[in-house]
C-alpha cells in the first residue's frame, strides 16, 4: 500500500508499446490524487485501477486505448471516498467503472466501495458501457483462481452528469452476477451526449 501519493501534470504518460499487456496505473492507498496529465496509448489491460481511501483524479485524459472488450478506462475498485471530476475517457470496454476486484489473490478483494462518484467525465466505449457499476468476477474454466463469487458491495455511489461525445453510445449498466454482497443507494444521474 501506497499512501499520500501525487501524480500530476502538465504532461502525458504513454505505454512502451502498444503490445504491452497489464494496467497502465495501479495504485493502491489512501489519498491519492490523479491530476492533470494525458495518456496516448495503452493496449490490453485497463488505463487505472486505482483503489483506497480519499482517493482523487481530476482532468485526466486517457486517449487511445485499445478498441477491444479487456481495454478498460477508469476503475475504482474498493475504498471510500473517492471524487473523479472531468476525466476523459476513450476506450474498448467500460469507460468509467466501480467495480471491486474479483481475484482472490487481488490485494484489494474483498473491498467495498463506499460514498464515491465520478462528476462531468466524458468518455466513449467501442464495446461495452459509458458508465457501471458492477460486482461481478471475469474469471472462466481454467483460471488459475478459478470462478469464484465475491464477496464485495457497492454503496452510496454513482455517477453524475458524464457524457459520451455526439455520436457515441450513451449506455450504463448496474448488475450484481456473483456477489454475496449487494449494491445499496447508487445512482446515475444525467447522463447526456455533448456535440
Amino acid at each position: 500500500k501506497v499512501h499520500d501519493v501525487w501524480i500530476g501534470g502538465p504532461g502525458s504518460i504513454t505505454a512502451a508499446s502498444p503490445a504491452e499487456r497489464g494496467n497502465l496505473i495501479s495504485l493502491f492507498g489512501n489519498r491519492i490524487t490523479l491530476r492533470d496529465f494525458n495518456t496516448d496509448v495503452w493496449e490490453g489491460g485497463r488505463h487505472t485501477v486505482l483503489a483506497g481511501d480519499h482517493c482523487r483524479a481530476t482532468d485526466v485524459k486517457m486517449r487511445g486505448g485499445g478498441g477491444s472488450t479487456g481495454n478498460g478506462g477508469f476503475r475504482f475498485q474498493g475504498g471510500r471516498g473517492f471524487i473523479g471530476t472531468g476525466l476523459y475517457c476513450e476506450s474498448g470496454d467500460d469507460a468509467f467503472q466501480f467495480v471491486p476486484a474479483g481475484a482472490p489473490a487481488d490485494p484489494t478483494y474483498g473491498m467495498d466501495i463506499e460514498d464515491s462518484v465520478y462528476v462531468g467525465c466524458t468518455g466513449s466505449s467501442s464495446h461495452a458501457k459509458l458508465v457501471v457499476i458492477g460486482l461481478q468476477y471475469g474469471g472462466t474454466a481454467g483460471d488459475p483462481d478459478g470462478v469464484v463469487s465475491m464477496t464485495s458491495s457497492v454503496r452510496r455511489s454513482g455517477f453524475v452528469n458524464c457524457a459520451a461525445p455526439d455520436g457515441a453510445a450513451v449506455t450504463s449498466r448496474i448488475q450484481n452476477i456473483s456477489s454475496s454482497g449487494v449494491i445499496e443507494d447508487c445512482y446515475i444521474e444525467d447522463l447526456t451526449t455533448v456535440g
